[in-house]
């Protein structure tokens, strides 16, 4: 378990940081994360010291952004945590185990890559 950033959802892939758990932003955007939030989340802009569960490897379940995320598909993750289609010199997290097409929310099921996976080339 780790300390959560506030507004933390869960089932979004996460880094961590030096004061606990947030999502890729800035210059880490679609970069390596630690995992994938699988505890409820820190919503509240008052959550001190919330702390939550984060899934390293395996078979896990993560939100998608809208677009199509076909089963096999590499995936990254968005400065909001949430899987999207990587692009060039994007971080791979993984692969789709059970992908879908369709609007923003829906959760999918993915195989997480071992920390210090390979970059999506130029």
């Amino acid at each position: 378990t780790y300390v959560l950033s506030t507004g933390i959802r869960q089932y979004r892939g996460v880094r961590l940081t030096s004061t606990g758990i947030a999502y890729p932003s800035g210059s880490t955007a679609r970069l390596a994360i630690l995992g994938i939030l699988i505890s409820s989340g820190s919503t509240s802009s008052t959550s001190i010291d919330r702390v939550g569960t984060v899934q390293l490897d395996g078979i896990a379940k993560i939100e998608a952004e809208a677009s199509t995320m076909a089963t096999g598909d590499a995936f990254s993750v968005s400065t909001a945590g949430a899987a999207v289609v990587p692009s060039a010199n994007d971080f791979v997290c993984g692969r789709v185990v059970n992908g879908s097409s369709g609007g923003a929310n829906r959760i999918l099921t993915v195989a997480l890559s071992p920390l210090g996976s390979t970059v999506i080339p130029t």
